[in-house]
């Protein structure tokens, strides 16, 4: 039994066995819906999806319709930035190397590491407050998983690559805008 505001109350039921045998009843996957009708809203550091579906729809319930109109995201929490995922840039440099580090032994050495989701090399970075500030510059974007990795980690990657790496900087969702679904 569902509450009238679940997404789950006019779904099917399934009844199927589990592993002993046992005929249990369960809900059939809900594909998400194609969302009309959107407006934006920018993110603020006290958002919470409840908070806005107040704001929005009159009820806390109804936080999924935001949820489902932004389909990016794999969860609620990554939509809000509360995930397990972070995103992180790097300014790097090869410094007065001849000649620079290599960018693909960089690039296997962050893919390497447990947790990297995706590595992005910007050719247009910010200038490091370092000796390298001559020499041409990039900056690394990295999506990584915090449970299994750390921005200190990725420092290092860089750093033992023969790169010489900035302070990692998190991107934040916090200014960031999503959909929030017209009902």
């Amino acid at each position: 039994m569902f509450f009238k505001h679940s997404r789950y109350k006019n779904q099917e039921t399934e009844v199927g066995p589990d592993a002993r045998g046992r005929k249990l009843s369960s809900v059939s996957l809900r594909l998400t819906p194609v969302t009309t009708g959107t407006v934006r809203h920018t993110l603020t550091d006290a958002d919470r999806l409840d908070h806005l579906s107040w704001t929005c729809y009159r009820t806390p319930q109804l936080w999924w319709h935001i949820a489902d109109a932004n389909p990016e995201f794999l969860s609620p929490l990554e939509l809000m930035g509360d995930g397990p995922f972070r995103t992180v840039r790097i300014p790097m440099g090869s410094g007065n190397t001849a000649p620079p580090p290599g960018r693909s032994d960089l690039l296997r050495r962050l893919t390497a590491l447990p947790g990297v989701e995706d590595v992005l090399m910007d050719e247009t970075g910010e200038p490091l407050p370092t000796e390298a500030a001559d020499a041409p510059e990039a900056t690394l974007i990295i999506c990584y998983n915090r449970l299994t990795t750390s921005p200190e980690e990725l420092v290092a990657a860089v750093t033992e690559a023969g790169w010489i790496a900035g302070t990692a900087q998190p991107v934040e969702r916090t200014g960031k805008s999503i959909a929030l679904a017209d009902l």
